[in-house]
């Protein structure tokens, strides 16, 4: 924290010339923590001459066992920024993440399995990695699982329960999880919510059929 505090103070990313600075820094602070932070600082710029030199310096974090690298590897594979795009590695990364306490990682497994979107989708799997992340306390995780029930998919049709999820949710930040509450309040419990987001995947171009997600 005292080094990320001092990087942050030291160099800006909209400053020319502070890329060279950092990186004559790095060279008298070579570890894990610091490849990192640098890696972060290239993204900032917004340069796309850097995403080769960023993933470059996230695996070397990673690979020096920085945690905090995981997820920026993982999303690294998954868009393909910087490195070949590996959904089934991303996958695998992203579960490590919510191993060693980013529960968010958890989400993003199980997102893909309900959305069926890189992945065939599963929703046994889905719901099992997204009410990983929910116990964990991701607040996309209870927003994901609160669609799962408000919709029935995998599980009966809750939609007390999906509500508790989007409140717990809403408390932790989520814009997502406010929205969903406020779309119950309109529509009321009868409403064919799993109707509604079927469509809403077909337009957002996340199933090729309207029976993709119908189990």
């Amino acid at each position: 924290m005292k080094l990320e505090k001092y990087v942050l103070s030291k160099f800006d990313p909209n400053r020319p010339g502070d890329v060279a600075l950092f990186r004559e820094f790095l060279k008298e602070n070579d570890t894990p923590e610091c490849h990192l932070l640098f890696a972060e600082f290239l993204y900032a710029t917004g340069k796309k001459l850097h995403v080769k030199e960023y993933a470059e310096h996230v695996i070397i974090a990673y690979n020096g066992g920085e945690r905090d690298a995981i997820p920026y590897l993982a999303n690294m594979y998954f868009f393909g920024e910087g490195i070949e795009k590996d959904i089934g590695l991303a996958l695998v990364l992203f579960e490590k993440c919510g191993d060693v306490g980013i529960p968010d990682g958890y989400f993003s497994v199980g997102n893909e399995y309900l959305m069926g979107v890189n992945v065939p989708y599963d929703h046994r799997k889905a719901f099992h990695y997204l009410k990983k992340a929910s116990d964990g306390g991701s607040a996309k995780g209870m927003n994901g699982l609160g669609l799962m029930y408000l919709c029935g998919f995998y599980v009966d049709k809750d939609v007390r329960k999906a509500k508790k999820l989007f409140a717990k949710a809403r408390i932790r930040g989520s814009s997502s999880g406010y929205s969903n509450m406020m779309l119950i309040d309109e529509c009321g419990p009868e409403f064919d919510y799993k109707g509604m987001m079927l469509e809403h995947g077909l337009i957002e171009g996340y199933i090729e059929g309207k029976d993709a997600l119908d189990e």
